[in-house]
């Protein structure tokens, strides 16, 4: 599984405080999965009293492109 972060998503996930582990945590084993707006595609994961929301675009099998992620 190869991850890409965008700009956009490197930036908040500084501001927010989450790390690319974590990130990769909840596309692998994500709580819930749904389509989001314009194709992109969304899960959740719960980390102890958080949930942690990430957007991003599957291409293939193998690559996961970050839009972005925060914390619910």
């Amino acid at each position: 599984m190869r991850i890409r972060f965008t700009n956009h998503a490197q930036i908040g996930m500084l501001e927010r405080g989450i790390s690319a582990s974590r990130v990769a945590d909840a596309l692998r084993h994500p709580d819930t999965r749904f389509a989001e707006r314009d194709g992109a595609l969304g899960c959740t994961r719960k980390f102890g009293a958080k949930t942690l929301k990430v957007i991003f675009r599957q291409h293939g099998n193998a690559e996961y492109v970050i839009i972005t992620a925060y914390y619910l």
